[in-house]
């Protein structure tokens, strides 16, 4: 892949940060989910995932929704270490019932989010306000055929 470092740079000249826009001569612009959907071929259709951004007590959410508390080492915030996740929820125990299923599913779905659907540079945390979405995971099913398709 051939990188143009002059127009990168170019760019990143012209970006403003506190109105996440480009100022170019002829005027000012921004990536849009229509730029999104023509550079990387992401659908845009279905219904908006919104929501409460904070979790008023982190430990009953991950113990309702994985079924164990992870240790206050692991927790700043409102987010988790994407590696206790890995490692609490590494291996699907024997005779697992379908909650258990349920339970490393979210965990897993958890990890994708962080490493691949929205990463950032660190990757090493996930916001738990992501496990509020994937209470129901046959509505998680519609989102990820939208991101896919």
């Amino acid at each position: 892949m051939n990188v143009n470092h002059f127009l990168i740079n170019s760019l990143l000249e012209r970006w403003r940060s506190e109105t996440h826009t480009f100022h170019l001569p002829h005027r000012e612009t921004t990536v849009t989910l229509e730029d999104v959907v023509v550079l990387l071929g992401l659908p845009i259709n279905g219904d908006v995932v919104t929501g409460p951004t904070t979790v008023q007590d982190i430990f009953s959410t991950f113990h309702e929704h994985l079924g164990v508390i992870p240790p206050p080492t692991m927790i700043r915030g409102n987010s988790i270490r994407v590696s206790w996740l890995n490692t609490t929820f590494q291996q699907l125990p024997p005779n697992a019932n379908n909650d258990v299923i349920a339970q490393y599913a979210r965990a897993y779905i958890l990890t994708l989010i962080r490493s691949i659907l929205m990463p950032d540079k660190s990757a090493v945390r996930v916001y738990v306000m992501y496990l509020l979405r994937l209470v129901d995971l046959n509505v998680v099913g519609i989102w990820f055929v939208y991101i896919v398709a």
